[in-house]
């Protein structure tokens, strides 16, 4: 046998349809629903609950249903078995979930509380090994403190924290002494530097131009071969290799390079026709 019938979901004269559950089959492990091979009225039970079932044993008996499809309420009583089933299958789901959600709810209790009985207990096993420790430690510093050995030690570390004090209090009046004997450099105003060093060459002249056509030396409707011609003209003339002699920080050095990259700034702009005319527009 494969298992015993648990129950007969339908009896005679109901109307099920395929895949619907008509009986349910227990066995040592698992319940399952047997179910409808066709759909059709239930013409006889073939089995009991409690009746030991065979593989491949047949239950009911099912005839064609189309005979009482055409008569007034003949659908509804035939099908009120399945509704009640599906019922009492979501009464017995809401069940089984709020007794699921009341056994969660125990066991989080359960938790908390042996959670909270063990963290007193560490807490309380911490609490005395602290004291432990700190008893003995106060124990041992007060037989120290009480034994020659133990005060001629701390004589001698009291003295020398005191020398060391001293030597610190020493050495920072030798420093305040020493800042106030150094003679300080006299303050000496600095000349512009930039300006002073400036040749009159084209350097001041694009550092001092107000545009960018005044910046290649051009005039407005100078034609673009005009410009590139100034450009290459004047960046043989500011270029800061010109004045790498002078050196990288020198103001001559500084103020060629803000020249060049004023110039390329320019011929950056005036050489493409689309974004001078966006620097013309007013």
């Amino acid at each position: 046998a494969v298992g015993h019938v648990g129950e007969v979901l339908c009896a005679v004269g109901s109307h099920v349809l395929k895949d619907e559950a008509i009986a349910v089959i227990e066995t040592d492990k698992v319940t399952v629903d047997v179910r409808a091979t066709h759909s059709g009225v239930v013409e006889a039970v073939l089995i009991e609950a409690g009746d030991a079932v065979a593989e491949g044993q047949a239950l009911y008996r099912l005839t064609n249903a189309s005979d009482y499809m055409d008569r007034p309420g003949e659908w509804e009583t035939r099908r009120q078995w399945a509704a009640e089933l599906q019922r009492r299958r979501e009464h017995q789901a809401e069940e089984e979930l709020q007794a699921a959600a009341r056994h969660f709810a125990q066991w989080q209790q359960r938790w908390q509380r042996e959670h909270s009985k063990r963290w007193d207990e560490w807490k309380q096993k911490r609490q005395y090994e602290w004291g432990r420790a700190q008893q003995f430690q106060q124990q041992q510093h007060e037989w120290w403190r009480a034994h020659p050995r133990g005060q001629h030690h701390e004589h001698q570390n009291e003295q020398r924290h005191k020398q060391q004090q001293q030597q610190q209090q020493q050495q920072q009046r030798r420093r305040q002494r020493r800042q106030h004997q150094q003679p300080q450099p006299p303050q000496q105003a600095q000349p512009n530097a930039v300006w002073v060093s400036l040749p009159p060459c084209e350097v001041r002249t694009v550092l001092l131009a107000k545009s960018h056509y005044e910046v290649l030396g051009v005039t407005r409707n100078a034609s673009a071969t005009d410009i590139r011609h100034a450009f290459h003209r004047l960046a043989q003339r500011v270029h800061p290799d010109k004045f790498h002699a002078e050196g990288k920080e020198s103001p001559l050095a500084a103020a060629s390079q803000e020249a060049f990259l004023r110039l390329q700034s320019a011929h950056w702009t005036l050489g493409n026709p689309l974004r001078r005319r966006d620097y013309d527009r007013p």
